[in-house]
């Protein structure tokens, strides 16, 4: 794939291109069956949701076992959903402060145990816009009802309906609703002239990626909103520094399209490392966007800008409009906040951002 290193060239400069790998930090394809695609764990951290068969709502037994027998989503169990770690793929289950494990053995799935003793699962999106459940085990075991109707998982090596479940998930009635739920507590205080223009920086580089796909308008805003800024504003100490070093790198005159296309899928890949990067997606969508949705758009949206075909010009025009953006809010970040650092901070898993690998 490559996008044009300098397109702003005059016409007696030979085009050059710079090459990228993709990016870890989108939905990655399952390799289990072809239906599926992997969701990311820490978008659905701290939300709650029921979970169902397609003909009955699953529900907690007394003796600890999950049983698909509840008509009604009012009899249901709310199950709570924790990333099993930052910038991972892996979520954990649990009923209060107690975790869901599935049994070595017979596959029974209970919620039993402490969160040193949970299982590890993966959650896929289905075309038909169920998910499917796995363990993160290196032969993956799937959540199936067995014939008692109890939940289980069991081993599969194809396809079949009965993988294939349902999610309903509960909304946020707010956005601080949603902060809290990822801890955040939101200040009484109004937002200084730095934290607004760090938050509208970072909505450049993210929703405003969005929208210039064609992809955003209608459920994102066309501006950070107060939820959003109150969350850029309680980021750890490494992101901040490196949204710092970002802008100041992006507020170069000179800086082309592909070295700030660099810079900013660096500071993505710190985002995924720090567990913020689906955090500040989900502060992006309204509140009324299906959850099945927002993996969906995002994954569209990195396709059209870092697909092989970005060679089009409507895609470079696009591309164009959301860089001056990108470097707009970077300088507003120099003005308000002060310079930044002088080098960017860097992934610490390099293969979590999209680096430069080439140049032809």
């Amino acid at each position: 794939m490559r996008i044009e290193l300098n397109p702003l060239g005059n016409s007696n400069t030979p085009p050059t291109y710079q090459y990228f790998e993709t990016a870890a930090f989108m939905p990655a394809a399952a390799t289990t069956f072809e239906n599926m695609v992997k969701l990311p764990a820490e978008f659905f951290a701290g939300d709650q949701a029921h979970f169902g068969d397609f003909e009955s709502y699953f529900a907690l037994r007394p003796d600890g076992s999950i049983a698909a027998d509840q008509s009604s989503p009012d009899s249901a169990t709310d199950f709570l959903i924790e990333a099993a770690g930052a910038g991972d793929d892996l979520l954990l289950l649990h009923v209060g402060t107690t975790y869901l494990v599935a049994d070595a053995v017979t596959g029974l799935v209970t919620v039993s145990g402490t969160r040193d003793q949970a299982t590890q699962f993966v959650i896929y999106a289905t075309d038909a816009e169920g998910i499917v459940l796995a363990t993160s085990e290196q032969t993956p075991r799937y959540w199936v009802i067995n014939p008692t109707g109890l939940l289980t998982v069991a081993a599969r090596e194809s396809w079949s309906a009965d993988l294939e479940h349902w999610m309903e998930m509960e909304p946020a009635s707010s956005e601080v609703e949603l902060l809290a739920r990822m801890g955040v507590t939101v200040s009484d205080d109004w937002p200084t002239p730095c934290q607004q223009s760090t938050a509208l920086f970072v909505w450049q580089c993210t929703g405003g990626l969005f929208l210039a796909a064609g992809l955003g308008p209608g459920i994102i805003s066309g501006q950070p909103t107060p939820g959003f800024t109150a969350f850029v504003s309680s980021l750890s100490p490494r992101v901040m520094a490196a949204i710092n070093a970002a802008s100041n790198a992006l507020s170069s005159t000179d800086i082309r399209i592909v070295a700030g296309a660099g810079v900013v899928c660096n500071l993505f890949g710190v985002l995924v490392d720090e567990g913020v990067w689906w955090k500040l997606v989900k502060m992006l969508f309204s509140a009324g966007v299906s959850w099945w949705v927002i993996p969906k758009v995002m994954s569209l949206a990195v396709t059209y800008f870092f697909a092989p075909a970005v060679e089009g010009i409507l895609l470079l025009t696009s591309l164009l409009t959301w860089f001056v953006g990108v470097m707009q809010g970077a300088v507003s970040v120099g003005q308000n906040c002060g310079p930044g650092p002088s080098s960017n901070i860097q992934p610490t898993h390099q293969n979590k951002a999209i680096t430069p690998v080439a140049t032809a």
